[in-house]
């Protein structure tokens, strides 16, 4: 989401017409670390800028395990309810054409839906090549001093050893569980979906003062 939130505009012309190094430090100057979609798509593209970064590849017990976690995340946004939100929200239309955006940038498929229906019917096959066409990539390509290969399975021992820091106490952080992502961002109050809640509120309650009015004016008619 903070790829998004604060780097929307970058991300857009770099799916659209391509950015440079500098583009990558400049937006990223400030960070100490980037993780998920778009920016793992282009990790080489940052390590250009920020040559002594460090790489992490996460994987999955399997491909099919890392399919049923991405069919279980589309699915979840495959609900009526989030259609109604691009209806009545600027920003939701605005996040949701960012996601299509990074869609196509990293699996090169478009979803179908529209305004309205919107559906993510992802392509099981497509989908999975791009896996393992982005795992294979980075395991040739990435600098061997430079890479961790990593499942979340095996906890701070591996993770942090390969930073240089200490074991924290205590377990091993697990935020997504079942790709409740959505629910998370509300439940923690995420700044885009507040946003988009107020939309909403205002546009119905726009909407119902003008069927008021119109109501009143047909009875005094």
């Amino acid at each position: 989401m903070e790829n998004y939130e604060f780097c929307h505009d970058e991300w857009l012309k770099i799916a659209s017409v391509g950015g440079s190094t500098e583009d990558f430090r400049s937006m990223y100057e400030t960070v100490d670390a980037v993780t998920d979609l778009p920016s793992a798509f282009l990790w080489e593209e940052i390590l250009k800028a920020f040559p002594d970064s460090k790489i992490i590849l996460t994987i999955r017990d399997n491909e099919d395990v890392w399919w049923n976690s991405a069919l279980k995340q589309a699915k979840q946004l495959d609900n009526p309810v989030y259609s109604f939100t691009r209806m009545f929200s600027p920003t939701a239309r605005r996040i949701f054409s960012y996601g299509e955006t990074v869609a196509m940038l990293g699996f090169g498929v478009k979803n179908d839906g529209s305004i309205f229906f919107g559906r993510r019917n992802l392509n099981e096959l497509i989908s999975k090549m791009a896996y393992r066409r982005h795992n294979a990539y980075v395991l040739q390509n990435a600098p061997k001093d430079k890479l961790l290969i990593f499942n979340v399975k095996e906890g701070w021992e591996p993770l942090c050893k390969f930073l240089g820091l200490k074991i924290p106490q205590g377990i091993f952080p697990w935020k997504n569980a079942n790709s409740g992502v959505v629910d998370k961002m509300k439940q923690e109050g995420q700044g885009t979906v507040l946003k988009i809640e107020r939309e909403i509120k205002i546009s119905l309650s726009c909407i119902a003062l003008a069927i008021s009015v119109l109501l009143y004016a047909f009875y005094v008619w």
